[in-house]
């Protein structure tokens, strides 16, 4: 999930050319909160059967909702936290030519 969080967060920086940094962060939360919950709660249901089937698209669903509104109810912290960072840092990144794949060896 967090590879996922991350690809999607640098590749909306890209194509949005750094802007709707609001729309990038919940965008990719609900993105990597998905793959993460699908994974956790199905492996949950098929190595402990901790729940029926019928509950499982319940439980997927309402944590990624759930989740994702808390993302974007602590944007305008981000925001500030962003913005320090970058001030403090004097870079603003842009991963065009970022190789993501995780299974490479190159470094």
């Amino acid at each position: 999930g967090q590879f996922s969080n991350s690809y999607t967060l640098a590749k909306m920086k890209v194509f949005g050319n750094g802007r709707h940094l609001w729309l990038r962060l919940v965008a990719s939360t609900a993105i990597g909160q998905t793959a993460d919950n699908s994974t956790s709660f199905t492996l949950a249901y098929l190595l402990g059967g901790f729940y029926t089937l019928h509950e499982l698209p319940n439980l997927i669903v309402s944590s990624v909702v759930f989740c994702t509104l808390w993302e974007f109810l602590a944007t305008p912290i981000t925001y500030k936290v962003v913005a320090f960072l970058k001030r403090a840092e004097g870079l603003d990144i842009y991963d065009r030519h970022t190789d993501f794949n995780p299974f490479s060896l190159r470094t």
